[in-house]
């Protein structure tokens, strides 16, 4: 029991849904996967480089937006991902996908800058869940927290790859923005962002960064069945019950226990 890890950020829960031994791997073993030789710019490496250039740009224009908005998150672009892999034709290679990125994003923050009265980007909380003798301590960092004008939220994760669907997010195996939402309600980001608890979430959103034709999409996370507290609530229950299984020594970490719902990479 000793061993078996007391904090976990909102996204190694999926991993504990859907591949707990990865969790048993790296929190209790504590293997750590090695860089490959001359590795190149992985898609997984790409997509941390393109949240770092967005919260960039977020923090440097957080109300009004500049007019010349898409070349100067260009050259955040070209400055960010010349400073990581010093290998100019990797930047070649990315460059026109960033660059419909970067047209979609600025269209889409035009669209939505009227309606926001402050962006929250790249932001950390921790929420202490009680579990008897020991709290677990839920952690997250989210990409982007908007606050309309009007009154609530809107939580969104920026996604370069395939999103989760929302069937798998109200099934409990995507679990990322609703319990962010959970963390929300129980006042997690209260004490060092301003957000109130019990703020109502309105929106839980993927915004794909696919980089293909149009640039991005934005995605709900839920269906039209549900709605953000709900599946807030499921999540955050969810949780409960998955710490009580893992806090039972009897209990395994078992490889892939759900294979149609496995990572796609582990």
């Amino acid at each position: 029991y000793a061993a078996r890890p007391r904090r976990l950020s909102v996204t190694e829960i999926e991993t504990w849904r859907r591949d707990p031994y990865a969790i048993y791997a790296r929190r209790i073993l504590r293997l750590e996967k090695l860089d490959d030789l001359d590795a190149e710019l992985m898609a997984n490496t790409y997509g941390t480089l393109v949240h770092d250039i967005l919260d960039r740009f977020l923090r440097l224009y957080p109300s009004t937006l500049p007019a010349d908005a898409e070349a100067q998150l260009m050259a955040m672009g070209e400055q960010v991902f010349g400073a990581e892999t010093g290998r100019p034709k990797v930047w070649g290679f990315w460059r026109p996908r960033f660059q419909r990125i970067a047209r979609w994003f600025i269209a889409e923050e035009q669209n939505r800058r009227p309606k926001i009265k402050k962006i929250h980007s790249e932001i950390k909380a921790e929420l202490a869940i009680k579990t008897g003798a020991d709290d677990f301590i839920l952690s997250a960092k989210v990409d982007r927290i908007d606050e309309f004008t009007s009154g609530g939220l809107a939580i969104i994760d920026y996604k370069t790859g395939t999103p989760p669907t929302a069937r798998s997010v109200e099934a409990g195996f995507a679990p990322q923005l609703s319990l962010e939402a959970a963390m929300v309600a129980h006042g997690a980001f209260a004490r060092h962002h301003g957000i109130a608890a019990g703020t109502a979430v309105n929106e839980l959103a993927f915004w794909h960064l696919s980089g293909k034709k149009d640039g991005g999409q934005v995605i709900s996370a839920i269906t039209k069945d549900t709605t953000p507290a709900a599946v807030a609530d499921e999540a955050l229950e969810g949780l409960r019950g998955l710490i009580a299984v893992f806090d039972d020594p009897a209990t395994p970490y078992l490889a892939r226990p759900y294979p149609s719902i496995a990572p796609k990479y582990s």
